[in-house]
């Protein structure tokens, strides 16, 4: 017995030594172009720096993200497959479908977040009904005003876009109908045509606001969003008990070797002091590069919270 734990030991250090030796795939569970998939992109560019081998983006969109999470929970725990994945697919699609077929804790090695940020509430600026909705009270009025309820979109059922603006329909005192996309790309488009009315957004949407075809009403962060400066906090607009800020994070199938984990992470780390890549980072968010015991109880502590507020809003998947 000694002779195979002192085996497969050495076998484990030889394969960490060795690691990676062919390509590395990550999977994306949001369509191309959502913050997700940029933060994907991302961590493949610092993954093939650092590492030596390229890092391929594959997107596996669906069911909110859980198809890329169940297929990277299911991949042989060697390195070579990983998840870059968010808030929604980790801490609320597990709570919300019961046929879901991973369990993160389970099946997941958290191995770093990459960024948190605000989401943003945000209308069409030339739609003819929410043209001259300029402030989140304005918005109220409007949606008080109409014999049909607004809409508002999200990325999918359970979604972070979903919860915020469930809530946002509940503290603000108003009907709104919910109209689910298949990932954030999508939920902008039809934000632009028109077919829906209100949308909390990630910061891919900071531009649009910029060039003026979207207004942001309020961000879900106590604190304003440096790209958006006028743009005024829940807090400041009376609806406190609105805040979500979610993150970017990197995952492992569970069993992963913990030296490949350790070189993952040290890989990633890198993210703190390539100016360029750094720079990218920043244009979707805060840069926050932490180990896997911090993720882990941050998704911990946040799977709880999403926990009270899906029960208290009977949010559930169709």
């Amino acid at each position: 017995m000694a002779l195979l734990a002192i085996s497969t030991t050495v076998g484990a250090y030889a394969y960490a030594e060795n690691y990676p030796d062919h390509p590395i795939k990550l999977l994306v569970g949001f369509s191309a172009g959502s913050g997700n998939d940029t933060a994907g992109r991302i961590v493949g560019e610092i993954l093939t720096e650092q590492l030596g081998q390229p890092a391929v983006v594959e997107n596996k969109t669906g069911a909110n993200g859980s198809l890329a999470v169940q297929t990277v929970a299911k991949a042989k725990p060697d390195g070579y497959t990983l998840l870059v994945s968010n808030t929604s697919s980790i801490t609320v699609n597990p709570l919300i479908n019961k046929d879901i077929a991973y369990d993160p804790e389970r099946d997941l090695e958290p191995i770093t977040t990459l960024l948190g940020y605000p989401l943003v509430l945000t209308i069409n600026a030339t739609a003819e009904k929410t043209k001259n909705v300029r402030t989140v009270k304005d918005l109220v009025e409007l949606a008080k005003s109409q014999k049909e309820p607004l809409t508002y979109g999200s990325a999918g059922i359970g979604n972070l876009f979903h919860i915020a603006g469930a809530l946002f329909v509940k503290e603000a005192g108003i009907e709104a109908t919910h109209i689910p996309y298949r990932g954030g790309t999508p939920m902008r488009v039809a934000l632009l045509s028109g077919e829906i009315d209100f949308a909390f957004n990630t910061l891919d949407t900071v531009p649009l606001v910029k060039d003026g075809r979207v207004r942001a009403l309020a961000v879900t962060e106590h604190e304003r969003w440096r790209d958006l400066p006028d743009v005024p906090t829940m807090d400041e607009v009376g609806l406190p008990s609105i805040y979500i800020s979610p993150w970017f994070g990197v995952f492992a199938p569970k069993g992963t070797p913990p030296d490949v984990l350790s070189k993952l992470n040290d890989a990633l780390s890198g993210l703190s002091t390539n100016v360029e890549l750094r720079k990218k980072l920043e244009a979707i968010g805060r840069v926050e590069i932490n180990g896997p015991k911090a993720f882990a109880e941050k998704i911990k502590k946040e799977t709880a919270i999403n926990k009270e507020i899906i029960a208290r809003e009977g949010i559930a998947a169709r």
